[in-house]
């Protein structure tokens, strides 16, 4: 009678090679971002001096998609002044590289919340239109850095301006 306590060869290969490569998945799957986890910040808080607000304005930027984002800001024309202006926008952001470069291009009005400025000249709204074409630097997480042509413009006027902005994302 054969001895029921030793397992054949073949089997105890075909055994040992499952339990490899069940583990070496097992392994693998530790090493991956979690379904949540993504590799762009959602969030970004930043200054931006001159730009769509013409002289200073904090902002808050998400990114909804991996390539699309809504700003929100608030920014004044001096830092005495009470005129105050809120920019909104939508922005596309173009990989320029793997390491957080982007083409940004976005679009959007300027609120005008005072009425003793004109946004854009010969302009009688308090509502003006902005764009934004130029740099974003925005890694996963940390420092993030801005440089970009802003115009503002409306149905009769247009004008060229600039900015840079520096800040956070999360």
């Amino acid at each position: 009678m054969k001895n029921l306590t030793k397992i054949p060869s073949f089997i105890f290969k075909s055994l040992l090679l499952g339990l490899i490569c069940f583990a070496s998945m097992y392994g693998y799957a530790q090493q991956q971002y979690p379904a949540d986890k993504t590799k762009y910040a959602h969030h970004s808080i930043f200054l931006e001096l001159a730009g769509n607000a013409l002289f200073y304005s904090i902002n808050y930027d998400y990114r909804f998609w991996e390539h699309v984002s809504v700003r929100a800001g608030f920014g004044r024309l001096k830092f005495f002044e009470t005129s105050t202006l809120v920019p909104v926008m939508i922005n596309y952001l173009l990989p320029i590289s793997h390491h957080g470069s982007y083409l940004e291009v976005g679009a959007g009005p300027v609120f005008n919340l005072s009425k003793d400025y004109e946004l854009v000249s010969s302009s009688d709204s308090n509502i003006a239109g902005t764009a934004t074409i130029g740099y974003r630097w925005q890694p996963v997480h940390g420092f993030q850095f801005r440089i970009s042509f802003t115009p503002a413009f409306s149905a009769t006027a247009f004008q060229p301006w600039g900015g840079i902005s520096f800040g956070h994302c999360f």
